[in-house]
């Protein structure tokens, strides 16, 4: 576009020089051809005239057009700028946005996977508390911490081998109460109907947590026993005995 502009610029000048130039020398050509002190006939003067006005004509038109086009494509290229700032904007704009989804994404990607590791370090924290109360013989407080870590596992959507290590714990003394030593087993006071609770949420059941279901309601004895003080009870933010949890 800017080649062909300049091309008819050319065009419009050399035009424009030629007229004025014919207009010239027919000017020159009429003053020594006659007297400057003779009487020139009006019609060569008029033709002088004439032609003269003609070229004056030419050149304002040509100006005058080109005016018009030197408006025409400032507003051209002013749009055009526009345009392709827009576009520029536009592009530049959705690739922040997806940047911005990609790091979100990332985020809540990362966050998910603190939060997991999280609560397998708290089951990991509570049942070797558990088991570490198993091995001193405090029944009630081993089963409350094995309970305590498979409500972690049930509530944060650990893997499957977390709950199943619970449930064998806990079978394992269930069987150890229910046919061997054919007592009651003592739990903590208040705590039956949360271990039940617990244990329903496990999906799906089996019959090892139908039967420690049972167990729980029917074979076990609430029995009120200090902590020892040697050892330090660790509990989730799940267990009503947390004290973090109280109002």
């Amino acid at each position: 576009m800017i080649k062909e502009q300049k091309h008819n610029v050319h065009a419009y000048i050399y035009f424009t020089i030629i007229t004025s130039g014919i207009a010239i020398i027919l000017s020159l050509v009429t003053i020594f051809r006659y007297d400057y002190r003779t009487d020139l006939e009006i019609d060569y003067l008029g033709g002088m005239v004439a032609i003269i006005s003609l070229a004056v004509t030419v050149f304002v038109t040509v100006q005058i057009y080109q005016s018009f086009n030197l408006k025409k494509d400032i507003d051209e290229q002013n749009k055009k700028l526009l345009k392709d700032m827009e576009t520029t904007n536009k592009h530049q704009i959705e690739t922040l946005v997806n940047e911005n989804e990609k790091l979100r994404s990332q985020f809540q990607e990362i966050k998910k996977e603190l939060e997991w590791l999280k609560s397998d370090i708290t089951f990991t924290r509570i049942l070797n508390y558990a088991t570490k109360m198993h091995d001193g013989n405090l029944i009630q407080y081993a089963i409350d911490g094995y309970m305590d870590a498979l409500l972690v596992a049930v509530k944060d959507n650990l893997t499957k081998d977390r709950i199943e290590v619970i449930i064998n714990l806990l079978s394992k003394i269930r069987i150890d109460y229910q046919d061997y030593l054919k007592t009651k087993c003592p739990l903590l006071p208040n705590k039956k109907e949360w271990y039940y609770d617990i244990l329903s949420q496990i999906n799906p059941q089996n019959e090892k947590t139908r039967a420690l279901g049972i167990f729980i309601l029917q074979n076990v004895e609430e029995t009120d026993i200090t902590f020892p003080q040697e050892h330090i009870r660790i509990t989730s933010d799940y267990n009503p005995d947390n004290k973090t949890n109280q109002p």
